[in-house]
């Protein structure tokens, strides 16, 4: 188990924000496990011929067989709604250090052919795919993605102002639960117990999360992704 202790007014710092590098990033996870993501197969089969045009290898090698992916390749959002295009500089800028840590992290067996080689350029061709990605498959969907990440948002908030924020943690994943002043993650892996102190938190929302929730690498009390299910979901990935 992984604890966060909140302290002072951090609880009141706790905002929600819509990440499109985040969502681009866990749609990696459909394309090596279609099968668990039943909600975004016709999302599939529409972008089935531009998919084929893209880096492929590239993109594949994102995720494990686990389906994680590269923590840098999810920073945590500067702003509410933020911009793909200012996400994607924030990885462009990345520290090599970090690149190689995180993309170790995810295979730690060995990396493929792909992600070998000087880290520098490993970083601009996983940009490139990135944005070619989000310009062929994604952009076009988009406001229909983030409308439903917006209205669950909102949902989250009544339930906040109805239930209280224990109720609405706990809603958020089965792994999650705020006890007093802790907040609990049930993660595999040893247990740890953190302060959030000078630290806010920011969820976000998420289409294609099933209820996992993700911890930064270095255990900094960062962005979560909550899932998002239902028709409005359906509605957005043109099923």
């Amino acid at each position: 188990m992984i604890e966060y202790e909140l302290t002072g007014m951090d609880l009141g710092e706790i905002r929600f924000a819509v990440s499109p590098l985040n969502e681009l990033t866990l749609s990696l996870r459909t394309w090596r496990d279609p099968g668990r993501y039943p909600l975004h197969l016709p999302w599939l089969r529409a972008t089935g011929p531009a998919r084929a045009t893209l880096d492929g290898e590239m993109l594949e090698a994102l995720t494990n067989a686990d389906l994680w992916t590269p923590d840098f390749l999810s920073p945590r959002p500067v702003s509410p709604l933020t911009a793909f295009a200012g996400e994607l500089a924030r990885i462009r800028d990345t520290p090599t250090a970090v690149v190689r840590e995180h993309l170790a992290a995810i295979h730690p067996t060995g990396l493929p052919p792909v992600l070998s080689g000087p880290t520098g350029k490993v970083l601009r061709r996983i940009s490139a795919a990135l944005a070619e990605y989000w310009a062929t498959c994604f952009e076009p969907w988009w406001p229909r993605m983030r409308a439903v990440l917006e209205a669950d948002i909102v949902y989250r908030g009544r339930m906040i102002a109805r239930l209280g924020m224990a109720e609405m943690l706990g809603d958020v994943s089965p792994r999650v639960r705020l006890i007093e002043n802790v907040v609990q993650f049930q993660p595999a892996g040893e247990p740890h117990q953190l302060s959030t102190v000078y630290r806010r938190r920011r969820h976000d929302p998420s289409s294609i999360a099933l209820r996992q929730v993700r911890i930064d690498s270095d255990h900094a009390p960062g962005a979560t992704a909550a899932d998002v299910r239902g028709a409005r979901h359906r509605d957005a990935l043109g099923e």
